[in-house]
């Protein structure tokens, strides 16, 4: 495709992870909407062609342990067994130790695991009062399920990755009458912004869905929706679709008002 001028994905960090090295090979600027892994983005390249607009698990990791410590003291760990759940769990471990803490207990599990029987009943015996989850909807949702037949009032702080799929009502009972957290960069079911606002109505008429239905996985539409126009802004000012001019163009943006945030130099300039 001589024609490709950059890549806008995706959500999972360790499948990006494996493309870090094609990526530069290439030389095409690959934007992040939703993975949220430190090292894709600081990832020593120079010059560096990743860009992300998302949430950093430098930041998330420390929230959701600070956010589980206020719900209860007896701090567990549950993790998905990547890199990405390995990668938070720890830094999460790390914060916790400049506390002077450490958690009741930190369990792992597998992709697509069916039964969380053993964590939960270890939980159950340690007296977990609240834990950390980071995974993925499918295995995720199945463990909170799992979870709260045994431990109805255990309070959890989970990474945004539970919310990475189409949500039910179900689902939102789930999170609504559990007490189950999770950080967001931006809410647009309902909008919080005027801007958010009129685009979801442009959503709800081009997608033919009733303007009260969510609006599913707000911060990765959102995310790529503001990438989409800075990409646009870079092309505009380099001219030319050359990857290299865009790149460089990506690092150098003039403010931009988007649907997250107003965007001032959105994208720091990295070095090994």
């Amino acid at each position: 495709m001589p024609d490709l001028v950059a890549i806008i994905g995706g959500k999972r960090s360790p499948v990006i992870e494996h493309e870090l090295k094609l990526i530069h090979q290439l030389e095409v600027p690959y934007l992040i909407p939703w993975a949220a892994a430190e090292h894709l983005t600081a990832n020593g390249e120079n010059p560096n062609f990743v860009f992300r607009i998302s949430l950093n698990d430098q930041d998330a990791s420390t929230f959701l342990v600070d956010a589980g410590l206020k719900q209860g003291k007896r701090l567990a760990l549950v993790f998905e067994k990547t890199m990405w759940g390995q990668g938070n769990s720890k830094r999460m471990l790390a914060h916790l130790s400049q506390r002077g803490l450490e958690p009741v207990g930190s369990y792992q599990f597998d992709l697509n695991q069916q039964s969380f029987n053993q964590i939960i009943q270890e939980l159950l015996s340690l007296g977990a009062e609240s834990l950390v989850m980071v995974g993925n909807p499918n295995d995720s949702r199945r463990f909170l399920n799992q979870l709260f037949k045994v431990l109805p009032n255990i309070k959890v702080a989970s990474h945004w990755g539970i919310l990475g799929s189409s949500i039910s009502q179900e689902d939102m009972t789930l999170f609504t009458d559990k007490s189950v957290i999770f950080p967001q960069t931006i809410f647009l079911s309902p909008p919080n912004t005027e801007k958010g606002r009129q685009i979801s109505i442009n959503y709800h008429k081009h997608f033919r869905s009733k303007p009260e239905a969510l609006l599913q996985v707000s911060s990765g539409f959102a995310h790529a929706y503001d990438l989409v126009y800075m990409l646009t802004s870079a092309i505009r000012q380099t001219g030319s679709l050359n990857r290299k001019a865009v790149r460089s163009a990506l690092e150098n943006l003039p403010t931009y008002e988007g649907l997250v945030k107003k965007y001032q130099k959105p994208f720091t300039i990295k070095t090994p």
